[in-house]
């Protein structure tokens, strides 16, 4: 392979990024305060979704609004869902996915009868038992050419995390049926999340604006 061969990596992994969650005050937050930062533009990929994230004192809350002709697969690398991935342990920089780690698929439409399951692949005899959809808040709306995903996950849903301390890490990938995915800080072409959760964005919980 020549020099003129090799593609530059986006440099989102080898830095410590911090991701800011503000506080829910309001049933709705869906406004630009507690919108995540689009990065796509530095990874190459298109937005096609936006992606809200909010708190409060008993859990951590998403809205997903994605313009994408909905199409899911029981295979959710190859249709429309959100990929969260989320570790309880900040400080870890375990190249693999731990007891503390958690991947969750959430479709716009059931699968198997489901919104919502933990596809976590552990590396270690230390587990947690897989959440299933009773362990978590889902709500899906459809619409032509377009899709809303509400999500509620109840901290003791989290294996390891502690309230009062929030260490928590967050990464996000939405696939889709019809085209490449969107990421949040490192291209899926390029990274596999799964080997990196020491790369995922730390979360700053912010109890309030500025």
């Amino acid at each position: 392979m020549s020099d003129l061969d090799l593609v530059p990596l986006s440099v989102f992994p080898f830095f410590s990024f911090s991701l800011p969650i503000y506080k829910k005050t309001t049933a709705l937050f869906h406004t630009k305060k507690y919108k995540i930062p689009e990065l796509q533009r530095y990874l190459d990929e298109e937005r096609f979704a936006d992606v809200y994230s909010a708190y409060d004192e008993e859990a951590l809350y998403l809205h997903v609004d994605a313009r994408s002709e909905v199409g899911v697969d029981t295979n959710y690398r190859k249709g429309d869902c959100l990929e969260l991935f989320l570790h309880t342990k900040k400080d870890d920089t375990r190249t693999f996915m731990t007891q503390f780690c958690h991947h969750l698929v959430f479709f716009p439409e059931p699968v198997d009868g489901k919104l919502v399951k933990e596809v976590t692949k552990f590396r270690t005899e230390e587990v947690h038992p897989l959440l299933t959809e009773e362990d978590l808040e889902v709500q899906s709306k459809v619409e032509p050419g377009r899709y809303f995903l509400d999500i509620a996950i109840p901290y003791a849903a989290l294996h390891g995390f502690t309230p009062e301390k929030k260490q928590l890490r967050l990464f996000y990938r939405i696939n889709r049926k019809t085209g490449l995915s969107q990421s949040l800080s490192m291209s899926s072409l390029e990274y596999d999340p799964q080997k990196v959760p020491h790369a995922w964005p730390e979360v700053e919980f912010i109890s309030s604006f500025k």
